[in-house]
This record gives C-alpha cells, sequence and structure tokens, in this order.
C-alpha cells in the first residue's frame, strides 16, 4: 500500500486511504498503538465516508481527522472536505463558506491553531498524462467557521510542489520529501518563505510516503521508489527547534 496519509491523536496514528499494488483506492480508516505495536482496522463507523481515494491531505484537530481532496476514481481530484470523529467512529461532511482551492493532485498540509494550511500540488491532464499547472501557493481553512481563504506569500518559495510532506514547528509550517530532501518553512504570522539547511540529516526520498510528527522525530512509512516500500524510518528534527523562538 501507498499514497495512505497518517494522523496522530492521543498517542495514537491513524491511517486513511491508499491504494494497492492492484490499483484499487481505499477509504478506510487504521488505527496503530506504538504502546502494543498492533494494527486494527475501524470497519464499523457511522455515516457516510469519503469515495475511495489516494493523496488526499489528512491532518488531526482536537479529536477529529480532517480530510481533503485526492484522488478518487477515474483520477478526479475534488476539493472536498470529510471529518472523521475518532471518539464516535463518525463521518460527516461540514458546510464550506468561500471559494475552495482548484482541484489538484499531490498537495500537502498542516493545522497550525485552528487553521488548516494547504500547500502544493499540481493540476493534472489525464488525457495527456502531464501537469497543465503546479501550484506554489498557499491556502488555508479557518476551522471555526470553516473558510477557505488564499494567502499570498512572500520570501524564498519553494521549488517543490507535488507529493511532499508537511509538519509544524511553533508556528511555522515546514515541508520536506517527495523527490526532495531539503526543507522550506512558511511563517504562518509574517506569511513569508524560507530555505532550510539540512545538513548532515539524511532522508530517503520516497514519493508518496506518509509521515507525521511524534516528539523529536518525523515518522515515515511506506511510498514508491521504482517499486512499493514498507519500511518505517526515523528523521530527527530536534535541528529544526530554533524556529520555536524565532521572532
Amino acid at each position: 500500500m501507498s499514497r495512505h496519509r497518517m494522523v496522530t491523536i492521543s498517542d495514537k496514528i491513524y491511517s486513511f486511504g491508499g491504494i494497492l499494488q492492484n490499483k484499487q483506492k481505499l477509504n478506510t480508516v487504521s488505527l496503530f498503538d506504538p504502546a502494543t505495536l498492533t494494527w486494527t482496522d475501524l470497519s464499523t463507523v457511522n455515516g457516510t465516508p469519503p469515495t475511495p481515494r489516494c493523496d488526499p491531505v489528512v491532518v488531526a484537530y482536537h479529536s477529529d481527522i480532517i480530510i481533503f481532496g485526492g484522488s478518487v476514481q477515474d483520477l478526479e481530484f475534488p476539493s472536498d472536505l470529510h471529518v472523521f470523529d475518532t471518539l464516535t467512529h463518525t463521518w460527516r461532511q461540514p458546510t464550506v463558506i468561500g471559494i475552495s482551492p482548484p482541484p489538484r493532485i499531490g498537495c500537502t498540509g498542516a493545522v497550525i491553531g485552528d487553521t488548516l494550511y494547504i500547500y502544493g500540488g499540481g493540476d493534472y491532464d489525464k488525457a495527456n498524462k502531464r501537469y497543465t499547472r503546479l501550484f506554489t501557493e498557499i491556502w488555508c481553512l479557518h476551522l471555526r467557521e470553516w473558510r477557505w481563504e488564499h494567502i499570498p506569500a512572500c520570501g524564498d518559495i519553494p521549488t517543490i510542489m507535488d507529493f511532499l510532506d508537511a509538519f509544524v514547528v511553533g508556528h511555522h509550517l515546514v515541508i520536506e520529501g517527495g523527490w526532495y530532501s531539503e526543507p522550506y518553512a512558511f511563517d504562518v504570522v509574517s506569511r513569508t518563505w524560507m530555505k532550510m539547511l539540512n545538513t548532515g540529516n539524511k532522508t530517503i526520498n520516497n514519493n508518496d510516503v506518509s509521515a507525521t510528527l511524534v516528539g523529536g522525530g518525523v515518522y515515515c512509512f511506506g511510498g514508491f521508489q521504482d517499486s512499493y516500500k514498507h519500511h518505517l524510518y526515523r528523521m530527527d528534527v530536534s535541528h529544526l527547534t530554533f524556529l520555536v523562538n524565532e521572532v
């Protein structure tokens, strides 16, 4: 399995979506308990789950898991939102205000405070099998009111645009991975990008890897590089903690 996404809630890791080697796309939620090293498939749920998909943005917000977009059947890329309540195992679709981001595949995102930030991705032409546009823009979804906003950004804007990972350090959205290992940080206060040095911190550049931040490390699982991968590795991000105290 690859092209799934993972988040952490209350010391548990949840995985959603993905695609199998036979091209079957998934819409199930699985739970991994690091204390017992066991997986549980949450097959009994309430409400209507999203259509099966890979490459969605999946983030945790309190006890909820928020799903944005992804690749569904026939290579369609909806800009839809779905919410999974991990306490009641219930799916719901919130009513959204404002203009949603254009359809895209391969974007990433993370929650800072009460806001979901979305970066990157591309508009893929399935007939010609190529991107017609790659996005270097930031969108945010204000989660208290479910309102979309497009953010004009400045600074050293990243050149990496699709199939990467994102995590939060302080008030910064940090992106890395995909086919590229150098991280970039987006300051959500000043709305400015900066490129960061990554000396001596080797990563495995798997496309479509899924990652989540726990303590001082980012845990990455799966992905694709010439073949489907099933390894789990940890990237030390303690060298990025200076971002927390940056003024």
